[in-house]
């Protein structure tokens, strides 16, 4: 059990090192990010040229502590 809790301690680091706190305002604009699947066809590009970020949004009120 010990070692678990060694293990969790040490990945826990490593994520918060890389981890960046992001925090937005009501009236931001922010680009949705999103993640290409194979063969789908979506926001009217598909294959290679499928977009990885689309339009601006913006943001009108915050939901939860992450959730927008």
């Amino acid at each position: 059990m010990k070692h678990l809790k060694v293990t969790q301690n040490r990945q826990k680091k490593w994520a918060d090192a890389k981890r960046i706190p992001l925090e937005f305002v009501v009236g931001d604009h922010v680009f949705l990010n999103i993640s290409p699947t194979r063969g789908v066809i979506r926001f009217g590009c598909s294959g290679k040229l499928s977009p990885k970020n689309i339009r601006p949004f913006d943001i009108i009120e915050q939901v939860g502590e992450v959730a927008y």
